[in-house]
């Protein structure tokens, strides 16, 4: 793959929620919509000279700013809007508050309701997002909801005598993807190797997040030979797929890394597995203290955390 000087390294991560990336919208299209609303605005002010009947004009940027920067946001475009008038006008600040001043003041009212409204919804969201066992990312179940599964995997097994396994799948080079081709196509990218892997396994099996790179599938009812099958099958379709790239690099792949264990042949509870196939991940790797593998001991209470 190759490498890049400049690009989209260092912006949002694929691991975080929408909800989260949207926290910070100071973005093109945003400033556009702004500028061209406000000289809008401000060109039939000056064409006309008369502000206060065409003052609502500048209710349409104060409402964009109230949307994408809430109530701070829309007050500070209600007061540009403001200066704009009065600079158009050739009149005094207070010359221009005693003729319009009513008008912003509407304004001024809408961008706080309008803010205040959307931050509310944006934290709804977010307390959905989190409560919700789908990561809105992959459309894969998120880790909590797969070690929870996990475990019920396990006791299932020593109800019955049978046998589970893990698999653990990671992009290795998930950092130089990214800094190759920006998040937005590592989005793409962890998106694709998620749907592959569903695609690629049992209905029974439960496929979820694993990291920030990294996938994890809960095979109930497998043997010793079966699982590491499964794991070289994924690593397989992976590899050989193709990724969405750039102008410059269209088609793009990736070193998927994977690792195993079963259950109850190679530990004595689901915490124990996680920890074998953790380890192997990592030896695999070569970095004991890679971001995208859990080294700690995971304790048990209902379901994995």
């Amino acid at each position: 793959m190759r490498e890049r000087g400049l690009g989209d390294a260092g912006v949002d991560r694929p691991g975080e929620t929408r909800s989260q990336r949207g926290a910070s919208r100071l973005h093109l299209p945003t400033l556009i919509a702004l500028g061209v609303g406000l000289t809008f605005a401000t060109t039939v002010v000056l064409l006309t000279g008369d502000a206060a009947r065409w003052w609502p004009l500048y209710i349409i940027p104060i409402v964009v700013a109230a949307v994408a920067h809430h109530a701070p946001g829309g007050l500070v475009v209600t007061a540009i809007g403001l200066l704009l008038v009065s600079l158009v006008n050739s009149a005094s600040i207070s010359e221009t508050v005693r003729a319009s001043g009513l008008g912003f003041a509407v304004g001024a009212i809408v961008a706080v309701v309008v803010g205040w409204r959307v931050a509310w919804l944006e934290q709804r969201v977010q307390a959905l997002e989190r409560t919700s066992v789908v990561d809105p990312e992959t459309k894969v179940h998120r880790r909590e909801y797969l070690l929870g599964r996990l475990q019920d995997e396990v006791r299932r097994c020593d109800r019955y005598g049978t046998f589970c396994g893990l698999v653990v799948v990671t992009v290795a080079d998930i950092d130089r993807f990214r800094e190759t081709f920006g998040a937005y196509k590592t989005r793409l990218l962890l998106e694709h190797v998620a749907s592959l892997i569903r695609f690629s396994t049992r209905e029974i099996d439960v496929v979820g997040r694993f990291g920030d790179a990294g996938f994890a599938v809960v095979l109930p009812q497998v043997t010793l030979a079966e699982c590491p099958r499964v794991a070289t099958r994924l690593r397989e379709v992976i590899a050989r797929a193709d990724f969405e790239g750039d102008a410059v690099e269209p088609v793009a792949h990736c070193t998927p890394v994977v690792a195993w264990g079963v259950y109850p042949a190679e530990a004595k509870d689901a915490s124990d597995l996680v920890d074998v196939v953790s380890g192997r991940l990592a030896g695999t790797l070569g970095a004991p203290g890679d971001r995208d593998v859990p080294q700690t001991r995971v304790q048990v209470e209902g379901g994995l955390t």
